[in-house]
């Protein structure tokens, strides 16, 4: 007699919902795969690890991962650049884009998404877009933006525009429909001493290196602006406070944006919470909502009567 012992390995899964029945596929293209059965209303949740991205996404779906942020867990990474366009709803959660979305469509919100690019191309298809508990570490608008509104709560932007795209110069200073709530904000524009016109800032931390000034086209409320320059000038500069280049803003080592300890005290917004995204009612979290794929194993062998054991573990949002 002897023991055959059966070695179990971790892979890659996606599962697509659809009403009550739920599909699943492995590898790197499982998302691929799962768009490529998903219809309107359906819901792809993917394990932790790099997915292949669809391109371009046009179904109005929920595509959910297992984190945003590396530091603290293994994050569901959506790898290549991809774009996203549909008249209906599409959502992204908890998830890390490793390279550039291209973004129109009449509705995208986005949830705990750490994103390497966030292009916005404005054509004539165009809606509501949030922002909520994101990273944006490049954001480039393509043209001026007066249409429709852009939402940001409680996260992370970083202006950029130079040529990091597939196009001529981004107008990245032109935002007349958007909104900044509780947000971490950055720009770099390789020039200085002009307009941006942002739409609403609130309870806002602002820094550049670069002189420049907030239209008075936009309107600004219990923010801080930490930079060269006097950012409030031309905008309610009574209702914000402005500190010079150089003084320190944020932890060492941070990588959520989190205040210093001297700054959380006297950094107070409108609402008497700290200024940036750890502050408001709602304060930047990298925590998965919803239940996430946290472990699948697939027997390396079949068993005697031809079976294979597969093990899936599904774990409750913390």
């Amino acid at each position: 007699m002897c023991a055959l012992g059966v070695s179990a390995q971790s892979a890659l899964i996606a599962t697509l919902m659809h009403g009550d029945e739920i599909s699943t596929f492995q590898s790197s293209e499982a998302l691929k795969q799962a768009y490529e059965k998903a219809v309107d209303g359906d819901v792809i949740t993917l394990s932790s690890g790099t997915f292949n991205a669809p391109s371009p996404i046009t179904k109005a779906i929920t595509i959910r991962g297992a984190g945003m942020m590396a530091y603290n867990t293994t994050p569901t990474k959506i790898s290549g650049d991809f774009g996203i366009s549909a008249n209906d709803p599409i959502t992204l959660e908890s998830l890390n884009c490793g390279g550039t979305v291209y973004a129109h469509g009449q509705d995208i919100r986005c949830n705990k998404v750490n994103f390497s690019g966030f292009f916005l191309i404005n054509e004539k298809q165009v809606g509501n877009i949030s922002m909520f508990h994101c990273v944006l570490n490049k954001f480039c608008p393509q043209v001026e933006i007066k249409t429709y509104t852009v939402s940001f709560i409680n996260s992370h932007v970083t202006f950029s525009s130079r040529k990091d795209y597939q196009t001529s110069y981004v107008m990245s200073y032109k935002l007349g429909g958007a909104s900044f709530e509780n947000c971490s904000i950055s720009y770099d524009f390789g020039t200085t001493n002009f307009d941006v016109n942002w739409g609403t800032l609130r309870n806002c931390i602002v820094y550049s290196d670069r002189s420049t000034y907030l239209s008075a086209l936009s309107t600004a409320s219990g923010c801080v602006h930490v930079g060269p320059g006097t950012f409030f000038a031309k905008c309610t500069p009574e209702l914000n406070k402005q500190y010079p280049d150089g003084t320190p803003i944020f932890k060492e080592g941070t990588q959520t944006y989190e205040l210093t300890e001297e700054n959380q005290k006297n950094w107070i917004g409108t609402d008497g919470t700290q200024v940036g995204m750890h502050g408001g009612n709602l304060p930047f979290d990298p925590a998965v909502d919803a239940p996430v794929i946290s472990k699948f194993n697939v027997a390396s062998k079949t068993t005697a009567d031809g079976k294979l054991s597969v093990d899936i573990e599904v774990k409750a949002a913390e």
